[in-house]
């Protein structure tokens, strides 16, 4: 009797809203809620530590930066987790670590102590994120790969949110150590439910050829009427990126071989440039208002509205990646320059710099939004962790290069309309990169056929080319 061979990314794309991907939904979208809430609430919980422990201020900006610190670590290092062992494993340990760590952050004493446990919670949040964005796209039918991530990249502005809201109530009855209390056990509590309910990403052991008996079970969790006989073999012909034979296991190497190199560097530059404008605008806004002539109460409401600016620029822009693809986030970015160069050459009232930061806000936040939805279809099932990673690890960079740089900048006397001029640079970079990147999305697109094609040495036959 002749083995019937399974195709993996059939039963995937037979998915609807109901049944497994309904579940899986809800759970990615609790996943990246709490992720956001512990990488923001220390903002929250500052002020009544500052207080408390009758520090400067100034203090907390090594505090603020360990988060991020850690964080890049954290995508570094668990990008290569993600490939050589799992999805899986890698969204239990990181819950686990910033879980075990806000708990932990509940008995500090002193602000180095604080330092030390917020570098070790950057850790676990930065190796979540990523991970999150890889399952995003390798659990969702191909119609809804975008959305599916685009939930994800909501979630963690969701968490944001949240913790400001757990830090207006709950700080001022029960201290800031309420913040905290919330933020470890919550994680500690989802990663049992991950351990027990999230199954393995069944694209990740089709492509490290692990347990084919467990594959079929996962197949059977997310499709139960489909028939699985014993014996099975399994190949998936919906893959977006195929790697070849030849081309070695080490996901890292994958990166850097054939058309990938390019398509690595061209997201690295988008991933740092893309974080620059917007980390600058977060932390130095309020003062660059200023030196505008804009009342600070003004420069406040424009950094309250604009944050919500991710989340709104999300949804509006989830529809516009499923139909268009990546190529409408260079689109969507062009709304950033002429707001910039507006702010850096006219006068401006209080109200029109609240509206000019909001739609610098609003872009922002599609663009950021947008590319980590995205970034992780350019990318083959074996090296997928670590190229999300290490690009995520690319925008903590720019957002920690964006505000140091800024300082060097005004300390040697360049005016705030001049540096409003400046921070149109890496916009335009960030549109250049996004441009061609779309193109060759929009080329992946086109492969009616559904095969796979080669981005590293060699073609497959009768597939698309880039």
């Amino acid at each position: 009797m002749a083995t019937r061979t399974i195709d993996v990314g059939e039963i995937i794309d037979s998915q609807y809203w109901r049944g497994f991907l309904g579940r899986f939904l809800i759970l990615l979208s609790l996943l990246a809620i709490f992720d956001g809430y512990n990488f923001g609430c220390m903002a929250f919980a500052a002020p009544s530590l500052i207080r408390e422990w009758h520090i400067d201020k100034t203090t907390f900006g090594a505090v603020f930066a360990a988060v991020t610190l850690g964080g890049m670590i954290g995508a570094f290092a668990f990008g290569l987790v993600s490939d050589y062992w799992g999805r899986k494993p890698s969204v239990v340990t990181g819950l686990l670590i910033f879980g075990a760590m806000s708990l932990l952050t509940v008995r500090v004493a002193n602000v180095h102590q604080l330092l030390a446990l917020r570098f070790l919670t950057g850790i676990g949040v930065g190796a979540l994120i990523p991970v999150l964005l890889t399952i995003a796209v390798e659990f969702a039918p191909r119609r809804l790969r975008a959305g599916v991530a685009m939930v994800a990249v909501i979630g963690i502005g969701l968490g944001i949110t949240a913790a400001g809201f757990v830090g207006a109530s709950l700080v001022p009855a029960y201290g800031w150590q309420a913040i905290f209390w919330i933020g470890g056990i919550a994680p500690l509590c989802m990663a049992l439910i991950v351990f027990f309910g999230l199954p393995e990403s069944p694209r990740f052991l089709l492509s490290r050829k692990r347990d084919m008996r467990r594959l079929g079970e996962i197949l059977r969790r997310i499709d139960p009427s489909f028939d699985i006989p014993a014996g099975a073999e399994f190949t998936d012909k919906d893959k977006i990126v195929e790697v070849d034979a030849g081309t070695g296991r080490a996901p890292a190497l994958l990166l850097f071989r054939g058309r990938l190199l390019a398509i690595t560097m061209l997201l690295w530059v988008a991933f740092f440039m893309g974080t620059i404008t917007p980390s600058v605008f977060v932390t130095w806004l309020p003062t660059l208002g200023e030196g505008l002539g804009v009342a600070p109460s003004f420069a406040a409401l424009a950094v309250s509205i604009g944050g919500f600016g991710l989340i709104a620029a999300s949804l509006l822009l989830m529809p516009l990646l499923q139909r268009f693809g990546f190529i409408v986030i260079s689109l969507w970015t062009l709304i950033a320059p002429p707001m910039l160069i507006i702010l850096g050459l006219t006068p401006v009232s209080n109200q029109e710099f609240v509206v000019l930061s909001v739609l610098l806000g609003f872009a922002d936040g599609g663009s950021q939004g947008g590319t980590n939805a995205m970034v992780g279809q350019f990318y083959p099932d074996e090296c997928r962790g670590t190229g999300v990673s290490w690009a995520v690890m690319m925008s903590r960079l720019g957002a920690v290069v964006g505000p140091v740089l800024t300082g060097v900048i005004l300390s040697h006397g360049l005016s705030v309309r001049e540096l409003f001029l400046l921070m149109a640079i890496p916009v335009i970079v960030f549109i250049a990169c996004t441009f061609v990147l779309g193109l060759l999305h929009r080329r992946l697109r086109r492969d009616d056929t559904r095969q796979a094609f080669s981005m590293t040495t060699g073609e497959v036959p009768n597939a698309a080319k880039i």
